[in-house]
């Protein structure tokens, strides 16, 4: 019978390096061995996201006061609409420059401005309703204008709260009252077209504390 081949021969063994005991092992040691990296990659800054187009739709390009999506009741579209046939100034211009005399009529006009603050309705001297509101456009630095109410403007937007964002369209900028010092502007509306309810601020917050006095 022939003579059995010869058995290969067998591969040496390949010499393991170990840590005597009670040495510490280095650091990154055992995932070195096991082919993962000893350090985590660092991550790049976090970069900021860019803002969404719902965002973008809440604050009022004219105004620049942000506005809730939801209950609205002019659309963006809307206001622009108005834009297009009145001329926007702030609210700070509002009024023109110049008291305007009872039905005398200027420049076609309109601003926006949230209602922060509003009195209870008031009976005037001809025995007309009327009533105050406090109008801010949230501005830095900015101050309160206020706003009478006189005529179907008191009669339809008595029930609106503070918060509440208006184009408030054409109106009158009143003289200073007699006897004062102070030289706010106050502007004065009598029909209701002139108020135009664009939904509520976002911004816009209630302090419903009673002080003790």
């Amino acid at each position: 019978p022939p003579a059995p081949a010869p058995a290969a021969p067998a591969a040496p063994s390949r010499p393991q390096s170990r840590v005597p005991t009670g040495q510490p092992q280095p650091a990154g040691a055992a995932l070195a061995s096991r082919g993962a990296p000893a350090r985590a990659p660092l991550l790049p800054p976090r970069q900021k996201a860019a803002p969404s187009a719902r965002d973008a739709l809440e604050v009022d390009r004219l105004s620049g006061i942000r506005i809730k999506p939801t209950g609205r009741k002019l659309s963006r579209q809307d206001v622009d609409s108005l834009a297009s046939a009145f001329k926007f100034s702030k609210l700070a211009q509002a009024g023109g420059d110049a008291p305007l005399a009872p039905g005398a009529r200027g420049e076609p006009c309109m601003t926006i401005a949230v209602m922060v603050e509003k009195s209870a309705g008031k009976e005037g001297a001809r025995g007309d309703t009327f009533c105050v509101w406090k109008l801010s456009d949230l501005a830095r630095g900015s101050t309160t204008i206020g706003l009478f109410l006189f005529g179907d403007a008191a009669m339809v937007s008595w029930k609106e709260l503070p918060g509440t964002v208006f184009v408030i369209i054409n109106p009158r900028l009143l003289p200073p009252k007699e006897g004062s010092e102070r030289s706010e502007r106050t502007l004065c509306v009598e029909k209701r077209d002139q108020l135009q309810r664009i939904g509520e601020a976002s911004e816009v917050g209630v302090c419903r504390g009673i002080r003790q006095n």
